[in-house]
């Protein structure tokens, strides 16, 4: 029982960490997005 138990959070804490490793490069992407969606509206401003 305590071996089933063992196994179960072992493979809980890396199925977390392998999903919040990826949301990084989702939050990253999406920073890197709203950034460059700034400066092409600060751009556009500038042409008017």
């Amino acid at each position: 029982m305590r071996l089933l138990l063992r196994f179960i959070l072992i493979s809980l804490i890396l199925i977390h960490t392998i999903a919040l490793s990826s949301c990084q490069n989702t939050v990253k992407g999406f920073g890197q997005d709203m950034e460059n969606t700034g400066k092409d509206i600060k751009q556009s401003m500038n042409n008017n």
